[in-house]
């Protein structure tokens, strides 16, 4: 089922999709590129995916758009609920992301859909979770699952 999902993907995604090993664990990842949102959904795939488990999520952006963490904590709630064991969802996530940011939910149009939430209107690019120093010119990342910041706590 893996195999087949992937070979859709790239399908579909032709070169603005990847496949790559996560260099921690040996598991695979997919690199979905959603250019016309400057974002790129990674999945990190679970042993026995799509049978055992969901996919991890995370986004990485070119620049850290104003809403993102925000979009991101989003994300990470929305994206689990939609997996349907033994069944693939990677494409399913992909568009549904797709669809949320095109919806004003990410960059200077969703900054107001994040009102209310602490630190979403007015952050600064690259201030987000796991932003780093990088928010000129490089990639950033938030790794979605939900609760593991809170676990980890601050990070150097």
């Amino acid at each position: 089922a893996m195999d087949d999902e992937r070979e859709a993907l790239e399908a579909i995604y032709g070169a603005d999709f990847e496949v790559d090993v996560d260099p921690r664990d040996g598991r695979p990842m997919w690199r979905m590129l959603l250019a016309e949102h400057g974002a790129t959904l990674l999945l990190r795939l679970p042993a026995g995916y799509p049978d055992a488990g969901p996919p991890t999520p995370s986004l990485e952006f070119e620049q850290w758009p104003t809403g993102g963490d925000a979009f991101a904590r989003r994300m990470a709630e929305e994206l689990p609920a939609l997996w349907v064991p033994g069944e693939g969802c990677a494409i399913q996530w992909a568009e549904h992301v797709r669809e949320a940011a095109a919806d004003g939910h990410l960059g200077a149009a969703g900054a107001s859909a994040g009102a209310g939430e602490p630190g979403a209107a007015g952050e600064a690019p690259g201030s987000g979770v796991g932003a780093g120093d990088d928010s000129v010119g490089g990639p950033s990342c938030v790794p979605l699952p939900g609760g593991a910041a809170e676990a980890l706590g601050p990070s150097l």
